[in-house]
C-alpha cells in the first residue's frame, strides 16, 4: 500500500471519529436515572395569550412549550414561532434566572404531557455557530455569554466538519435542560420553545 493511499484512509478514519453519529441522541439513555418529583410550582399566564406563560419576571416575555407542532427541524421551529405573531420568536436564554423559569416550566410540561418519553425529548432554542465553527449566537441577542453545556457528555461537541450546528436542550426532568449541539434538520422528540414581548411591549432583547 503506497505512502498516499495510507494517508487516504487515515484521513477517513479521522473524519468518520469527528463526526457526530446520528443516533447520537439515543445513547444518552444509557445514563438515565429514574425521574423523581421535582417540586416544580405551577407558572401563570398572565397578560399573555392563551397557553403561553408569563415569564416577564425573568425578562421573557410570554414563552410557549409548543406541543402542537412535533418533531420539527430548527429552521421549521423558528419558523413556527415567528408565525405567533409580531416579535416572536425562538427563545433565547441570557442568564441563570430565565434557564431555571424554563426548567420550572418545562417540567410541568414533560410531566403533564411526555411521560411516556421517559426523557427521550428535546427542546429547540435558538442558538447555533451557522455563521462560524464554535462562535454560538442567538439571533437577536448576540454572543451567548451564558451557556448550560452538558460537559459531562463533552459539549459542546468538536465539530470540525461543521454539520451539528444547532442547539438543543434536554429533557427538563430527566436533565435540567442542559445543552447539546446537534444537526439542525433534526427532527425526532423535539419541539420548539417560543417568546414574545407582553402585549404592548417592544421585544428589545
Amino acid at each position: 500500500m503506497s505512502g498516499k493511499l495510507v494517508l487516504a484512509v487515515l484521513a477517513v478514519c479521522l473524519t468518520m471519529s469527528i463526526a457526530r453519529p446520528k443516533g447520537l441522541k439515543k445513547e444518552r439513555q444509557d445514563i438515565v436515572f429514574k425521574s423523581k418529583n421535582h417540586g416544580f410550582e405551577d407558572i401563570g399566564q398572565g397578560e399573555c395569550p392563551n397557553g403561553w406563560k408569563d415569564g416577564s419576571s425573568v425578562g421573557l416575555g410570554c414563552v410557549f412549550a409548543d406541543l402542537n407542532d412535533p418533531d420539527v427541524d430548527e429552521p421549521d421551529a423558528a419558523a413556527v414561532c415567528r408565525g405567533f405573531g409580531e416579535g416572536s420568536r425562538l427563545i433565547e436564554i441570557y442568564d441563570q434566572d430565565q434557564l431555571k423559569f424554563l426548567q420550572n416550566m418545562l417540567g410541568l410540561v414533560e410531566n403533564a404531557y411526555l411521560q411516556d418519553l421517559n426523557g427521550d425529548n428535546y427542546w429547540w432554542i435558538a442558538l447555533n455557530d451557522v455563521a462560524a465553527e464554535g462562535e454560538f449566537k442567538w439571533p437577536v441577542g448576540g454572543a451567548a455569554n451564558y451557556t448550560y453545556w452538558d460537559e459531562s457528555y463533552g459539549e459542546p461537541f468538536p465539530d470540525q466538519n461543521h454539520e451539528a450546528n444547532c442547539v438543543e436542550m434536554q429533557s427538563a426532568e430527566w436533565y435540567s435542560l442542559l445543552w447539546m449541539t446537534y444537526y439542525c434538520d433534526d427532527t425526532e422528540n423535539i419541539f420548539p420553545v417560543c417568546q414574545m414581548p407582553l402585549p404592548g411591549i417592544s421585544n428589545d432583547q
